[in-house]
């Protein structure tokens, strides 16, 4: 049934990359996204394979819930800036931290 409703939802291009929690594999077309959306629920994270190929970037966001991804990668690669977005605040500080500025939206 999943897979069924996710095949209605119209998925865009990223502008950005997203690395997919399932293979850690960079995903940036909206066909990739609703190829691995059912996967990302019922699929065991790889970690630490994703850990490994972030370890040349300089920030890594985490979005919700939680903090403990983040934590995992700042305990191994201390010099990396993680944030973890979980709520409105932790979107601001990101913009701050950007040299951003935009107005607040309800998330």
């Amino acid at each position: 049934m999943g897979k069924v409703i996710v095949g209605l939802i119209d998925f865009k291009n990223l502008t950005t990359q997203f690395m997919s929690a399932v293979d850690a594999q960079v995903i940036t077309t909206g066909d990739e996204i609703k190829a691995h959306v059912v996967d990302h629920i019922v699929s065991p994270v790889q970690w630490a394979t994703i850990m490994e190929k972030l370890q040349d970037y300089d920030l890594i966001i985490e979005v919700g819930p939680g903090t403990a991804l983040a934590g995992l990668m700042k305990d191994e690669y201390p010099a990396i800036k993680v944030i973890s977005i979980n709520k409105q605040a932790d979107i601001d500080e990101l913009l701050v931290m950007l040299g951003k500025t935009t107005q607040r939206t309800e998330i």
